[in-house]
């Protein structure tokens, strides 16, 4: 585990002295304390940093992907959750590919239930033992992922002038 310039703040304490096998990095960003976990311990550090008397992180409050299309592992799985206890916020991370389950959290935090629907209907990361995983944001017949990027969506990015990207979009729905 790697800790980059972070002084220990007391609900974090107990955290990395029993949990550090599960972590894989841990720093402050923009004033945010992030932990990088891998797939496999996802649930237990979700669980500890729920019901540890230490963190105390009750609200789930969002779930996030970021899908960068060239690494290996291109779905960065993001959660973030606040204690209220402490009043402190924490981004817990994991990476995954597009044949990775991410363990379901819904047990733990219901209020996660459609924030990981949504997940799968945008971005196709299947989430495992969800229990209702369904499309949420698109129809039923919808085929793909809006939101994975696809080389079809990175040339609309890439063009210059506004009249090619509106015909180039009118097509691609067509």
């Amino acid at each position: 585990m790697k800790i980059n310039n972070f002084s220990f703040i007391p609900f974090l304490e107990g955290l990395l002295i029993n949990e550090a096998k599960k972590i894989t990095s841990c720093y402050l960003l923009r004033g945010e304390v992030t932990i990088e976990v891998d797939i496999s311990n996802l649930k237990p550090v979700v669980l500890f940093l729920k019901d540890h008397e230490s963190c105390l992180f009750k609200v789930f409050i969002d779930m996030f992907v970021v899908d960068y299309q060239n690494k290996e592992n291109r779905f960065e799985v993001v959660y973030h959750l606040l204690s209220t206890k402490y009043n402190t916020r924490i981004k817990l991370k994991t990476f995954v590919n597009e044949f990775t389950p991410v363990p379901s959290i819904v047990d733990i935090y219901q209020a996660a239930n459609w924030a990981e629907r949504e997940v799968w209907d945008m971005h196709g990361v299947y989430i495992e033992q969800h229990p209702d995983l369904r499309r949420i944001l698109t129809d039923y017949g919808f085929e793909g992922y809006p939101l994975r990027n696809t080389s079809r969506c990175l040339v609309i990015l890439r063009l210059g002038t506004t009249r090619v990207k509106n015909e180039l979009y009118m097509s691609l729905l067509n």
